[in-house]
């Protein structure tokens, strides 16, 4: 298991340093149906897919730091590895400028066009719209790959602010083959940066709940008030690591985000969740159902969120990407590894943390009883 998760930690560098904005790679590089996407830097062999997303370079950092803590095996820190690291650093700092500051001549420019019908596919004008220069850094697309409305994801920047923090303290404090302060101190600093940009833009005084999170900003004082069950998102927080559960801003922003101010918040005769544009309205994401029982401290909430779970796989016994709200049967991508392998997380943290949740407990809901596992 070591050297696979080792393995696939190289593989995921080793794609880094071939091009930090794609989201997609292939194997070996054998092209892609995305090759004619207009895009700078252009398509290449062994990319899939160039869609740029912030949290795509943060879930490469986080792996290599869950490893290295986890095993306190150094040999992860190759020059190629470090080469990878250094590269995000630049991307993300590159990212940081004001769009009329940046030039399609800069070595780390970036644009996307893909002759679509559909908005979500494509970035206008190839950049998206401009940004007021403030700590955060710019995305492209969201972890659903649907494009950006405004170009700061605060979950993405929170997500990337983690993980530089914790490859920043590696790097810092080992004494080992993945020693390297000043490259450490960089991460640190810049993790630093981005997460006073996300206290200072990304916190809006809510009518209702007062102070909460956006979903995107610009840095203008425009934002997006919703949240989409793809992790990274605003539920997903103290999953990420970047607060506690108990933070007073997360606990407003999850009473808004579970509740029908969130436009992606749906209720229907199979249940209720939070969905994404990615599906469109009306439909749920099991996702998001099991980040609520990764982030609450409510047994009854985890509880309903897992009987949800349980009755919603239309008799397949996966986890779907979306199902109808009101009739589970209709649901969207019979196999979704994704969803599937959070679910085994959720099962195992409970396991661990509140086992009276799953053995032999009973679960009372409007009409009938039923017995987990």
């Amino acid at each position: 298991l070591k050297d696979m998760l080792k393995g696939l930690i190289h593989r995921q560098m080793y794609y880094i340093n071939q091009d930090s904005y794609a989201n997609a790679f292939n194997k070996d590089p054998t092209g892609s149906p995305w090759d004619s996407d207009i895009r700078t830097p252009p398509m290449i062999p062994i990319l899939w897919e160039g869609k740029y997303e912030i949290d795509s370079l943060a879930w490469v950092l986080k792996l290599s730091s869950n490893y290295y803590k986890t095993t306190e095996d150094s040999s992860i820190c190759t020059s190629n590895w470090f080469s990878a690291v250094q590269k995000i650093v630049d991307t993300m700092k590159y990212q940081q400028q004001q769009l009329d500051t940046m030039s399609q001549q800069d070595h780390l420019y970036y644009s996307f066009e893909r002759e679509t019908y559909t908005q979500s596919e494509t970035l206008q004008g190839g950049i998206g719209l401009p940004s007021c220069q403030c700590g955060l850094v710019r995305g492209g697309f969201r972890p659903s790959d649907d494009a950006h409305r405004f170009p700061f994801q605060i979950a993405g920047n929170a997500f990337a602010s983690v993980g530089l923090a914790e490859i920043g303290q590696i790097l810092t404090s080992s004494s080992g083959q993945c020693n390297n302060v000043t490259l450490g101190n960089t991460l640190l600093a810049l993790s630093g940066v981005i997460k006073a940009g996300i206290e200072q833009e990304g916190v809006i005084n809510h009518r209702k709940y007062g102070p909460v999170y956006a979903y995107e900003v610009d840095g203008f004082s425009s934002q997006l008030i919703m949240d989409d069950a793809n992790v990274p998102s605003l539920l997903s927080l103290p999953y990420l690591g970047f607060l506690p559960k108990t933070d007073p801003v997360y606990q407003n922003t999850r009473k808004m985000l579970l509740s029908s101010d969130n436009s992606f918040y749906f209720c229907g005769k199979a249940g209720c969740g939070i969905g994404s544009p990615h599906t469109g309205l009306g439909k749920i994401w099991p996702m998001s159902s099991i980040m609520i029982g990764l982030t609450s401290s409510d047994d009854e909430e985890i509880k309903y969120s897992l009987n949800l779970l349980k009755t919603t796989t239309a008799g397949t016994y996966f986890m779907h990407e979306s199902f109808d709200k009101d009739d589970a049967t209709k649901f969207t991508r019979s196999w979704f590894a994704w969803a599937n392998s959070m679910f085994g997380e959720l099962i195992l943290t409970l396991a661990k943390e509140r086992p009276y949740l799953l053995f032999n407990t009973t679960i009372t809901t409007n009409t009938h009883t039923n017995v987990l596992f």
